[in-house]
């Protein structure tokens, strides 16, 4: 009939009738029911928890508790995280059952989108919130807790939710920031180091090469000194004779000779001497070519040049030597001095690669009109296949059995690209070796820098 038989708690309510009370008739149908916050006879908020139980006899009663919300109040609170956090609980229609930070009152009604479902969790992103001083937003969780007229919220603002993550972040960002600054100086100071480091080493291989270059040349004039020498000696030899002839006629005969018989002799010691002075000019002219200098330069005259101081020992080792030059060949503006290296360097190498017998043929031809090709071929014993890739690589040598510093090739590579050339190479072993050099029939300045 509703009336409370039996009572213990701090309150004075044996006695009192709860027939006409709504928790009252929802216990009478249920096994178990749990209340809404309400004030009841006490005017303080409270839960009702209301057990029925029935008796042998077919009777029932109801054991029914009261939870003081205080205590829940406080219990939801400590669950806070942060004071960007606001926890509390709402019935199904939106009512306040705890108090709320930032919805009110318990009692008060709140605009919040709820679950539908019993049980379901719901993630729902409220507009922005225009107040006085802010346009805000709130990140709003709820959750129906089964079996009571509860719904669980958690509301909290995104940007003091993000606060910690956004000092994260910001800490990171600087910290990239920092590091990639640091990185980047790191970088450019190595480079710097590194380019000026590198800088050095070329200027120094620039340098050594610059000497080896002078020395190699020096050693190729050493080598023209031997035909020089048997060159100058034949005229000499005239010169000797006719003037001691001369004298001999002055001498023993107390008549003068025919004038005309005199000249004659004076003029083949004049040729001679003419003779020496010419290869001695020559040996001179390839001696001054040491500076850049760029000037017209006849090709066939150089060759020619080369040649001649080889023309004894061809004789000597009856070697043929042939050359062929197009009908019309311009002069070329290039450096003379480094064009003279290559051909006495090729040259000298086809020399010591033949034998008697042998011979050496070179080939002046045009590519296009501005470009002139030069091939230097000799029978001699050729190189092999395995070498060509290394005889442009510094202090490699094929001549085995004789004495080679392995710079001469090196070399002639180098100088033919500084005059913006190109060289290449076909051998066969026990056949012959063929140098093609690819000139440009007028050079530019840069291209020597």
């Amino acid at each position: 009939d509703g009336n409370q038989i039996n009572y213990s708690g701090p309150f004075n309510l044996e006695g009192k009738n709860y027939k006409n009370q709504a928790w009252f008739s929802e216990s009478l149908g249920k096994k178990y029911f749990i209340s809404e916050v309400f004030n009841g006879y006490r005017d303080l908020p409270h839960i009702i928890i209301a057990v029925r139980s029935a008796k042998p006899d077919g009777s029932f009663f109801i054991l029914r508790a009261t939870l003081d919300t205080e205590r829940l109040f406080q219990k939801l609170t400590s669950y806070r995280t942060g004071d960007h956090a606001d926890l509390f609980l709402v019935n199904h229609e939106g009512i306040l059952q705890t108090p709320s930070v930032n919805k009110g009152a318990i009692f008060e009604e709140t605009d919040l989108i709820l679950p539908k479902n019993s049980g379901n969790r719901e993630i729902v992103e409220t507009p922005p919130q225009k107040t006085d001083l802010f346009i805000s937003k709130h990140s709003v969780i709820s959750t129906k807790i089964v079996g009571t007229p509860f719904i669980l919220v958690v509301q909290k603002k995104k940007a003091d939710m993000m606060h910690t993550w956004l000092d994260l972040r910001r800490n990171i960002n600087w910290t990239v920031g920092i590091s990639a600054v640091l990185i980047v100086l790191v970088i450019s100071f190595a480079s710097t180091f590194m380019v000026n480091k590198l800088f050095l080493a070329d200027k120094e291989k620039a340098e050594t090469m610059l000497q080896m270059e002078q020395s190699h040349q020096l050693a190729s004039i050493g080598q023209l000194a031997a035909g020089v020498a048997h060159e100058i000696n034949n005229p000499l030899a005239v010169i000797n004779q006719t003037a001691g002839y001369i004298k001999d006629l002055f001498s023993f005969k107390d008549e003068p000779r025919n004038d005309e018989e005199i000249v004659e002799y004076i003029d083949s010691i004049l040729d001679s001497v003419d003779r020496c002075g010419t290869i001695t000019q020559q040996l001179l002219g390839f001696v001054r070519q040491f500076d850049i200098k760029i000037k017209k330069v006849c090709l066939k005259k150089i060759i020619a040049d080369v040649l001649n101081f080889h023309k004894k020992e061809a004789e000597y080792r009856q070697i043929n030597v042939s050359t062929s030059f197009p009908d019309i060949i311009p002069e070329i503006i290039t450096d003379k001095g480094k064009l003279q290296q290559i051909l006495i360097n090729l040259i000298n190498n086809a020399f010591q690669a033949v034998d008697e017998g042998c011979s050496i043929n070179i080939i002046v031809s045009w590519i296009t009109m501005g470009t002139i090709e030069i091939v230097i071929q000799d029978t001699g014993c050729g190189i092999p296949e395995e070498n060509l890739s290394q005889i442009h690589e510094p202090f490699f040598s094929t001549k085995q059995g004789r004495k080679g510093t392995g710079l001469g090739l090196s070399i002639t590579y180098g100088l033919v690209k500084k005059i913006g050339g190109t060289i290449s190479v076909q051998s066969t072993e026990g056949v012959g070796t063929a140098f093609t050099i690819v000139l440009p029939v007028k050079i530019q300045e840069k291209e020597l820098e």
